[in-house]
């Protein structure tokens, strides 16, 4: 019989023995070559799965080659080893053959439903509704035991024997099997380091993020505006801390959002992201990172009224450190000891911390005070639920943030609200071990919180009011201007820039339309490079808000047009006193004047920065366009 017809009588008796169907000694075919065959057959099943998903683009990948020959020497060892134990060494080869032929069908069975788990065709996955354990030990199981059926099948051995050898294929086979990672890939997508470089893991690390970290985090503790006396503001933080998971970002978006439009915290918001989507965009969330948004928070509050709401999500630990995680950066340990340190430094007095991680109630300990209300999402030795990629809130968040805060303001009872829903909603979900989240409340902070929200939450804006047409002599107003505390001015403006131009950068507008950026998108290589552009732009746009001898002008401009010389003279007599009333109803007609004059004075550098930033975004949008429409080799 040629070999030929020998390897497909392998390959049938192969199919029968893995379906635990009974074949003969005589129908396996043992020699060198056959099972160098069935091992090149494996091979090329790994080979066409991969090819199938990837297509002609695709490259070899020489690496995957170790992991798919891991079973010829498990195979092989453990043919020899059963032969012995059955008293028919002499039969090694072809029982190690008939092993072989077994392991085919199981492949491919194998190969085939991962494949449709996964399109992607990069690398071997299980179906996500399938159980990972199951997964991954199924198919050794199955192979060992479709190696001891047909060891009875082909030997024959006696029945103490036989459970001999099913103990050592399992030892042999399904074990190392199925506890051993393989890369089993071997032709895969093009290797595109650029592409890696800005995917989640190396987001953090490359050279554009490096550069721009500093000037975001620079913007964010720009943006924080100082707190108004005899006024409680509520400055907000957020952090979220591990990176490979994007519930934690949704949380600390959706959360700040809700401190600027149901709590007035608009302008008094910083947030700390370890994310690969907001790596250009926001300050990474590091205690180095926390520490001086804290201490800016510290320096901008008036630290007798205002209160700080910290908002921390990630993942924890039992040792009561807080995840911080965004790989390949390595960071400092963010323990309660470390926070508690950052805001006592910071000077900060009143105090709302919710801490949302596993094991968060190890945190309470270390920070409750009369001035501070600590919530926890979990218990100093529990877990707590929720945190999956996909999810938009983790549990806690949704039922305290989302649910109980909205419609309840005052933190005692919504936490009340809060923990109902969470125990509610693990005992649905059959959760063995319940996280019960915890809370801290300082009487202090209690009233402290009370008379927040006691407080009207509006604008502020002023109502307009007619303009004067009296002339101004020009000492008056040059003397009254001087009083004014222009830096202070400049720098609101300059904030008020920031904010608005944050909210229209590019991950803004990407995010709204994917489109927008033409052939741009967030995998491009020109991705950081148009991020960066946008911070010049936005930098040079905004300084040309914040210059002192233009400020100046404008100001002395508006006044002489807002203000007739009695209300000025008033101004410098009596700042101060009674007839201030008259100078901050003049000072309203002037805030409506100023804007549109800084608007003129401004144009040119700001339509000069815009062209600029228009014509490097042209040269990207062009550079993204030619490499999509180039030939591939």
């Amino acid at each position: 019989m040629s070999i030929a017809r020998q390897y497909l009588a392998n390959l049938k008796s192969g199919i029968k023995l893995a379906f635990f169907l009974p074949a003969h000694k005589e129908e396996i075919h043992g020699s060198a070559p056959l099972l160098l065959l069935l091992f090149a057959t494996a091979v090329l099943l790994h080979f066409v799965r991969d090819f199938a998903l990837v297509g002609l683009e695709g490259q070899l990948f020489v690496y995957g080659l170790p992991g798919v020959l891991l079973i010829v020497p498990i195979l092989l060892t453990a043919a020899v080893v059963v032969a012995w134990i059955a008293g028919r060494g002499a039969d090694a080869l072809a029982l190690a053959t008939a092993f072989a032929a077994l392991s085919l069908p199981i492949l491919a069975v194998e190969l085939a439903a991962s494949a449709l788990a996964d399109g992607s065709g990069t690398m071997i996955r299980w179906p996500r509704w399938i159980p990972w354990m199951l997964w991954q030990w199924f198919f050794p199981a199955w192979f060992a035991l479709a190696a001891a059926v047909a060891t009875f099948y082909l030997l024959r051995p006696a029945v103490v024997r036989s459970g001999a050898a099913g103990i050592v294929l399992a030892l042999i086979v399904a074990l190392p099997l199925g506890s051993a990672y393989r890369e089993r890939t071997l032709w895969m997508k093009p290797y595109d380091e650029d592409a890696m470089q800005r995917n989640q893991y190396m987001a953090a690390a490359s050279e554009d993020a490096i550069y721009q970290q500093p000037k975001v985090l620079a913007r964010a503790l720009d943006a924080i505006e100082p707190g108004r006396k005899g006024v409680v503001d509520l400055y907000y933080v957020g952090f979220g801390g591990y990176a490979r998971q994007d519930v934690f970002l949704r949380e600390v978006k959706s959360v700040e959002a809700m401190m600027r439009d149901q709590f007035g915290a608009q302008g008094r918001t910083a947030s700390l992201l370890n994310n690969p989507k907001t790596v250009m965009d926001m300050p990474i969330a590091s205690a180095t990172s926390l520490r001086a948004v804290l201490k800016r928070v510290g320096e901008a509050m008036n630290r007798d009224e205002d209160v700080l709401f910290l908002f921390m999500t990630s993942h924890g630990a039992k040792d009561r450190k807080f995840a911080l995680e965004f790989w390949p950066l390595r960071f400092n340990e963010l323990t309660p000891t470390v926070l508690k340190s950052a805001l006592d430094d910071a000077g900060i007095q009143w105090r709302v911390i919710v801490v949302s991680a596993c094991y968060a109630g190890g945190f309470i300990d270390a920070l409750k005070d009369d001035r501070s209300i600590i919530i926890a999402a979990a218990g100093p030795d529990k877990k707590s639920f929720g945190c999956s990629h996909e999810a938009e809130w983790t549990y806690f968040g949704k039922a305290f943030f989302d649910e109980a805060l909205r419609a309840q303001p005052e933190l005692i009872k919504a936490f009340a609200l809060a923990r109902a829903a969470v125990a509610a909603r693990e005992k649905k979900d059959e959760v063995e071990t319940h996280s019960d989240p915890q809370i801290a409340a300082g009487k202090a902070m209690e009233r402290k919180w009370g008379e927040f929200l006691a407080q009207p939450r509006n604008s502020g804006k002023p109502s307009p009011a007619k303009a004067a047409s009296v002339p101004v002599s020009k000492d008056a107003v040059d003397e009254l201007v001087d009083l004014a505390k222009l830096s202070e001015v400049a720098g609101t403006y300059m904030r008020d820039c920031l904010r608005e131009m944050a909210n229209n950068s590019p991950s803004v507008q990407a995010e709204k339309d994917p489109g927008y950026f033409g052939a741009i998108t967030r995998d491009s290589p020109q991705w950081p490079k148009l991020v960066a552009a946008f911070e010049r732009y936005t930098q040079e746009y905004c300084a040309s808000t914040s210059d002192g001898d233009v400020l100046r002008r404008a100001y002395v401009g508006a006044w002489r047009e807002a203000a007739d010389e009695a209300t000025v003279r008033s101004a410098l007599r009596h700042l101060r006193s009674r007839d201030g009333q008259r100078v901050l109803e003049a000072e309203n007609r002037v805030s409506l004047l100023v804007s549109s004059k800084l608007v003129e004075m401004r144009r040119a550098p700001a339509d000069a920065a815009t062209a600029r930033y228009q014509q490097e975004f042209s040269h990207l949008n062009a550079e993204a366009r030619s490499a999509a429409v180039k030939p591939k080799r």
